[in-house]
């Protein structure tokens, strides 16, 4: 409650910032659906999600609120559902999602714009009768006071939504009916890219449209160790890994990785390793755990990191890493990385 307070508080003194960077769109729905599916599961409710083709991959806007945004309307779609599904969806409204070659910039990329994005999240919950949704964007507003004491929460999550989604130049609006689920939309201008730059050091493709074929039950028994400081990065990998069916546990830096390794009770098959943590980085952790096996055993240790600069690959293996992945990486990439890692013929 005291984070929506502040956010409002800010939007009406005129002091939030909008960014603009670069982003991918299909792994912001990703990881925004990814976050929720554990509470979904909870309550037994289908999370789906699509996103349309014409969509481009790379867009300048500001990746933070738009999670923001939608992260508020999947959460408030699971919370009145009691049964049946919610459905996350990402289409492309106007502009040819194409990037404009000629304005080429240092770093390889060209902008152009904008297109605009359209997401919508459905629900099969209570609905919202046609009085409330007129005034179901006003600060400290519901649907009726019965909602409230159900289902509680302050009422200023739509609000803060509507009045961010504006600051970032979309509109905002909602259909619904009593009794037969709502569906909650935005509409945000963003500005196409075009990168020359690698996404991963080592230059395979990314294949984010590829079906992702998971057997669960094989899976489960396979104990993974994400070594991950930042808490939502944290919790993207852990819901990644649970849809693939692994079982992992989380080390917040490379102290805790190293006493997790030296537990003789665990036994783990792989680690997922981010470069930059505080106490001890993902390099130093990589040399001592090297020596802490001594030769005896080699568990493979793949690297995550947002750095995609030359010379990142050669100093992750020199610490003794096994491979490379560049955030954000999507589902399919990490189903491939893990499952060539796991494959004996690969470890040394």
């Amino acid at each position: 409650m005291l984070n929506d307070i502040l956010d409002l508080s800010k939007i009406e003194a005129g002091q939030m910032d909008i960014e603009q960077a670069r982003f991918d769109a299909h792994l912001l729905m990703e990881h925004a659906v990814a976050l929720m599916t554990q509470s979904a599961q909870e309550k037994h409710i289908e999370i789906q999600s699509s996103v349309s083709s014409e969509i481009p991959k790379m867009v300048y806007g500001d990746p933070t609120r738009l999670q923001q945004v939608l992260g508020n309307l999947i959460a408030n779609a699971i919370k009145f559902t009691a049964e049946g599904s919610v459905a996350v969806n990402l289409t492309l409204e106007s502009g040819s999602g194409n990037p404009e070659p000629e304005h080429k910039t240092d770093n390889s990329t060209s902008q152009a714009g904008p297109a605009i994005l359209r997401f919508e999240v459905k629900d099969t919950g209570i609905g919202i009768d046609d009085e409330a949704q007129i005034r179901i964007f006003e600060p400290f507003i519901q649907g009726d006071g019965s909602t409230t004491r159900q289902y509680g929460g302050t009422g200023l999550g739509l609000s803060i939504c509507k009045q961010l989604v504006a600051l970032m130049g979309g509109e905002m609006g909602v259909g619904c009916a009593p009794g037969q689920g709502c569906l909650f939309w935005f509409t945000i201008p963003v500005a196409v890219v075009e990168t020359d730059l690698p996404n991963t050091l080592s230059g395979p493709s990314r294949n984010k449209d590829k079906p992702v074929t998971i057997d669960q039950e094989k899976n489960y028994n396979i104990p993974i160790l994400v070594v991950e400081d930042n808490i939502t990065n944290q919790k993207v990998v852990m819901a990644m890994l649970n849809k693939l069916g692994y079982e992992a546990k989380i080390a917040s830096d490379g102290v805790e990785a190293l006493a997790a390794m030296a537990d003789k009770c665990n036994c783990y098959r792989l680690m997922l390793m981010d470069c930059q943590m505080p106490r001890m980085d993902g390099y130093q952790a990589t040399k001592k755990i090297r020596e802490l096996e001594a030769g005896q055993r080699h568990t493979p240790i793949v690297a995550m990191t947002a750095n995609a600069m030359d010379g990142d690959r050669e100093r992750c293996l020199a610490a003794g890493m096994d491979d490379y992945m560049a955030k954000p990486f999507t589902l399919n990439e990490l189903k491939t990385i893990i499952e060539k890692w796991l494959d004996s013929k690969n470890v040394r």
